[in-house]
């Protein structure tokens, strides 16, 4: 999957518009699947190194404790999925939802950082979580 796309546009200069092609950043959506839940968590993303934003999302909301939790992840051969297996904290799973700030963009975009939580721990350089 590409990661630039052309795009049909209309540029204007002088009060004048004119059609013409531009390059832009393709963003996918991306759907999140844990062991075999049937629940999907939706994201949108660049469709590249999608383990690694699959894991980060994960520790970051608190859904993956520790790296001993991650038992193994598969990104779909068409880069629109990611399954990831492991040992989960199912209370901040189902919490995610409810602590999420829902905006009218992307289908009911919105943002999981809670506000009132304290500040996330610098990691140390070399180490993973």
């Amino acid at each position: 999957m590409d990661l630039i796309e052309e795009c049909p546009i209309r540029r204007y200069r002088d009060g004048r518009g004119a059609a013409d092609v531009d390059k832009v950043v393709a963003e996918a959506r991306v759907e999140l699947q844990l062991n075999d839940d049937p629940r999907r968590i939706a994201l949108l993303a660049l469709p590249y190194d999608l383990d690694a934003l699959a894991v980060g999302f994960l520790r970051g909301e608190g859904i993956l404790r520790s790296r001993e939790d991650l038992a193994g992840v598969r990104v779909a051969a068409d880069g629109r999925g990611v399954t990831v297996e492991g040992d989960f904290d199912a209370d901040a799973l189902d919490a995610v939802g409810n602590r999420w700030t829902w905006s009218s963009g992307c289908g009911r975009g919105g943002t999981g950082r809670d506000l009132d939580a304290p500040p996330y721990r610098r990691a140390a350089a070399g180490r993973s979580p």
